[in-house]
This record gives structure tokens, C-alpha cells and sequence, in this order.
């Protein structure tokens, strides 16, 4: 969303972090990063005093290659 702002990147030595702030949320992402996968928790805190927080951890790995075109 492009109205959203990224802000405090950082990455240093395979690790990544990074804050997301959007119209109804403060999302933190921290985690590493490599070239075979990666490993970020994300913690969404919503700026409504009604809403709950949510905290999630998404894992990928490196299947292979891109196929060329």
C-alpha cells in the first residue's frame, strides 16, 4: 500500500528488521535472512483501543531456480 511508511530498516550480518506504519496498525517485522530461506516474525499492534494485536511467524525456503524465459 503506498500510503503505508517502512521505517528503522535494518540489516546487518543475516538478520533484517524493520517497522510498517499503515492507517490502523504499527507492525514490527524481525528475523533472519539467507540465501537458501528466511525466518520473520511479524507483530501487528493496532492503533484502535478495540482491536487486538496479532503476532505471526511466516518461514520461506528456496525451492530452486527461476525458470528462464
Amino acid at each position: 500500500n503506498p500510503a503505508n511508511k517502512v521505517m528503522n530498516v535494518s540489516m546487518h550480518g543475516g538478520t533484517v528488521s524493520y517497522d510498517i506504519e499503515s492507517l490502523y496498525a504499527m507492525t514490527r517485522v524481525e528475523g533472519t535472512v539467507s540465501t537458501t530461506g528466511f525466518s520473520v516474525v511479524r507483530k501487528a499492534t493496532p492503533k484502535g483501543d478495540k482491536a487486538l494485536s496479532v503476532t505471526m511467524k511466516v518461514d520461506g525456503k528456496r525451492t530452486g531456480d527461476c525458470a528462464p524465459k
